[in-house]
């Protein structure tokens, strides 16, 4: 993973708004586009290195937005969190909310606690 420091500092927001601390403002629209921007970045080099059939397991909030650029490559995507909050708060919902469109992409999630999947997500598939 290729990132500058505001991408970092994004992501670390998110690790902490997952456990349910911190400000849920600062997951605002400047920082999902600067976030984007990073893993679009990122994204570039993979159809060099993915082919149709291979899984890709990625690994907690700086990865997701990897998702949907390897599941075009054909990859079978599974996307793994082992933190998160036993009970939904206004920060761990933002937090969610700034990672959803990334992670439908995935075709399934691996979480270290039921509880900490949030409810939008298939069960079948969790």
């Amino acid at each position: 993973m290729h990132g500058d420091a505001d991408f970092f500092a994004i992501t670390k927001r998110l690790h902490y708004a997952v456990h349910g601390h911190g400000d849920p403002a600062a997951l605002d629209a400047a920082a999902a586009h600067h976030y984007t921007h990073m893993l679009t970045a990122n994204a570039v080099e993979l159809p060099d290195h993915v082919r149709p059939g291979d899984i890709a397991l990625l690994h907690d909030p700086q990865t997701a937005g990897l998702a949907a650029p390897l599941a075009e490559a054909g990859a079978t995507v599974v996307w793994r969190c082992h933190i998160g909050a036993d009970r939904p708060t206004g920060v761990t919902e933002a937090a969610w909310g700034f990672l959803r469109p990334f992670l439908t992409a995935a075709h399934g999630w691996v979480f270290s606690r039921r509880a900490y999947a949030p409810d939008w997500l298939d069960p079948q598939r969790v």
